[in-house]
């Protein structure tokens, strides 16, 4: 049974990552490698709050704006469904 990274060991994962960020006293491993669902919030969080410090919105993570666009494509869908028919789509 492999046992889990302490503390002062780097993670095999976190190899490849290239500000070498350490999170909770561990090494992140590297965005897309096999990450459980908390991490998907802690590496959502650090971009916004990396855009925060930098004064200015990022491009790594949603926006409402994104969402807002997602939501009329929905509607779009839902709609020519429905009516069985074509539908402009304008954000």
């Amino acid at each position: 049974m492999a046992r889990s990274p302490r503390r002062t060991e780097r993670h095999p994962a976190a190899q490849s990552r290239a500000d070498g960020c350490l999170v909770g006293g561990y090494d992140a491993p590297a965005g897309g490698s096999r990450e459980g669902f908390a991490d998907t919030f802690r590496e959502l969080y650090r971009a916004v709050y990396r855009a925060v410090a930098a004064g200015a919105p990022g491009d790594d993570y949603p926006t409402f704006r994104a969402g807002h666009v997602e939501n009329v494509l929905g509607e779009a869908v839902a709609l020519s469904n429905n009516d069985q028919r074509w539908v402009e789509v304008t954000p």
